[in-house]
């Protein structure tokens, strides 16, 4: 299904209750790249494993969590004990730090990510 100004788009079913704790849980911007929408084209991403792009009149992106994201993308096994001890402290700081739902689930899948290099080795 495309917009009429041929932005792809994506239609899905969920139930009142569902829509009602997602609206409160990310709330509409006025404006603004913001609410439900924006946290599904997140969360697209984070599944995808891919960097998030960055969204016209976006609010409240952590470039810290693109940062970690980034390097953890750049790593290859094997990987040296210590950057992957200091990644995942580095990481972990972050996540007890965040407040940001889907910048959690981003930092929880980063350090899935840095696990799943770790067994490669």
């Amino acid at each position: 299904m495309s917009a009429a100004k041929g932005n792809p788009q994506i239609l899905i079913r969920v139930d009142r209750e569902t829509l009602d704790k997602a609206h409160k849980l990310f709330p509409p911007v006025k404006g603004r790249s913001g609410g439900v929408p924006y946290a599904l084209r997140r969360l697209l991403h984070v599944l995808l494993e891919e960097p998030i792009p960055k969204q016209y009149g976006e609010i409240g992106r952590s470039e810290l969590v693109d940062d970690i994201e980034s390097g953890i993308r750049g790593l290859q096994p094997p990987l040296v004990p210590e950057i992957l001890a200091e990644t995942v402290r580095d990481t972990l700081e972050v996540l007890k730090e965040t407040e940001d739902p889907v910048d959690k689930l981003r930092l929880r899948a980063a350090l899935g990510h840095l696990m799943e290099l770790n067994e490669g080795c």
